[in-house]
């Protein structure tokens, strides 16, 4: 299952934060946990690109990549078994609170614990400021049946026959 999380930081002050940057470290204790910023994994996209590449090259690329995503400046990123967050904000006006867009996606088919750590920096405050947060999955298997789903499946089914098409190699509509 795919569960939204939306990250917001409020600003529950008198005076505007100005210049945020935000670094947080994402864990499940579930190794299968995936985190993204969309629902789709992008994992056939690498998939493929590492296919059409020269292993040597695919693996010396890949290396690089790696070290380069630890310095990114912003987004979401894998490093090892963790995920690394960084956003960069000009301000958070008093009392108002910004949510992180996209949201972020996690895909688990276990019961998790997300933990979020992580620090916020500003030039409005001395020092930086910890936060941690935890996010409870509770993941509970049922067996449906397609009827329970879709009850009017079987209709469907007939109402998409009739008007399938069948084409020839040449692109042209042909009969069943």
């Amino acid at each position: 299952m795919t569960h939204p999380v939306i990250f917001g930081f409020e600003n529950a002050t008198s005076a505007a934060i100005r210049n945020l940057f935000i670094e947080a470290t994402i864990t499940s204790s579930e190794s299968s946990a995936k985190i993204s910023t969309s629902i789709q994994s992008n994992s056939w996209n690498y998939l493929l690109y590492s296919t059409l590449l020269d292993k040597q090259y695919s693996s010396t690329h890949s290396h690089v990549q790696e070290i380069l995503e630890e310095y990114e400046s912003e987004g979401l990123r894998k490093i090892g078994n963790e995920w690394k967050l960084t956003m960069q904000w000009d301000a958070i006006q008093p009392q108002r609170m910004r949510l992180l867009k996209p949201p972020i996606y996690i895909s688990t088919d276990k019961s998790s614990i997300i933990s979020i750590n992580g620090k916020l920096y500003s030039d409005s405050i001395a020092a930086p400021l910890d936060f941690s947060a935890k996010v409870t999955i509770i993941v509970k298997k049922e067996a449906v049946s397609l009827q329970d789903l879709i009850p009017d499946w079987k209709d469907k089914l007939k109402t998409e026959k009739s008007t399938v098409r069948y084409f020839n190699k040449r692109g042209s509509v042909t009969k069943p």
